[in-house]
């Protein structure tokens, strides 16, 4: 009887390890733990033993998506800490020549190319972006930081357009795609592109939803303004304001309220009026202090509070 209870035990967690519960959490630690050697490997503050580091790492772990970040780390490591340009250089070529699959080794080509930039050769530029426009990476993320950079730049802003394309067409995920039309739509500003600058930049705004990042916002108002959008400049500037206090916002709707039909001695209210709206009153919660008295919200009303959320460890 207890051999049979026994096997009848074991078969219950074998089937239990096998569901796919049970395989999505062992995927998620082992996800986890290969994040934690990889940022063991970063934070390592010895040039040298930082690279032998991820060298390992990259040995130990064959198919984790954190290699990219580690080529590119060491390829940052040669640069920076080592002060070896032609080392850098070297590793970076060595491992794209490579017949390792081309997602360990995307963000080679946004690190060279920011170092091209940074020195000021510009064939090496359009070489390496051109490089990676014809690779077939599926991170578009690695396609927007290329565009991005190039469009804050000013500079081949033709090919800014074109790698921010791509990261838009890659992109899956709302706010990946929000990302990516932000650099789009910056890079069609900078070209004086007004009026595709503002709909790339309508578009990143729409996806982001209540997310939107003031710098999506800030992008947007000024795409608006250049394409002669007074109106919607000033509703996305006031948007910007009912976050937080943004010197260029403010300075921008002083500005609009004098050629729109609002009056300019009502700003402050406006903006005030929309930072109340979006107030919303804490829950009340009560926690001990370190002497173990028991301290509840409630009794703060009225008075500014300061919460901290902390990892004690």
């Amino acid at each position: 009887m207890w051999i049979l209870l026994v096997v009848i035990a074991i078969i219950v967690v074998v089937g239990l390890l096998r569901l796919p519960g049970s395989a999505e959490r062992r995927a998620e630690r082992a996800s986890q733990h290969e994040l934690e050697a990889y940022r063991t490997c970063r934070d390592e503050t010895d040039p040298a033993k930082r690279i032998a580091n991820m060298e390992h790492f990259l040995d130990k772990y064959p198919e984790s998506r954190y290699r990219t970040y580690a080529h590119a780390n060491i390829f940052t490591t040669y640069l920076d800490d080592v002060a070896d340009t032609v080392k850098a250089v070297s590793y970076a070529r060595g491992v794209l020549a490579s017949a390792r699959p081309i997602e360990d080794k995307a963000r080679l080509y946004s690190v060279l190319m920011s170092l091209w930039l940074a020195t000021g050769a510009h064939d090496s530029v359009l070489a390496v972006a051109r490089e990676a426009l014809a690779a077939p990476i599926k991170d578009g993320s690695v396609y927007n930081g290329m565009g991005y950079e190039l469009a804050e730049a000013g500079q081949h802003l033709d090919l800014a357009v074109e790698l921010c394309r791509k990261a838009v067409d890659l992109s899956e995920e709302d706010m990946d795609k929000s990302n990516a039309y932000d650099s789009l739509g910056w890079a069609y500003y900078k070209a004086g592109e007004a009026a595709k600058a503002a709909e790339a930049l309508a578009q990143a705004r729409e996806l982001a939803g209540d997310d939107v990042d003031e710098t999506v916002l800030a992008h947007l108002g000024k795409a608006q303004v250049a394409a002669g959008d007074a109106e919607g400049a000033v509703e996305t500037y006031l948007e910007m304001m009912s976050t937080g206090e943004f010197d260029e916002a403010r300075a921008e709707l002083d500005s609009l309220y004098c050629v729109t039909e609002r009056a300019p001695d009502s700003l402050e209210a406006d903006i005030q009026a929309l930072r109340a709206k979006k107030m919303t009153p804490a829950p009340d919660f009560a926690l001990k202090d370190k002497e173990g008295k028991r301290v509840a919200l409630a009794g703060y009303r009225g008075k500014v509070v300061v919460l901290n959320f902390m990892n004690p460890t």
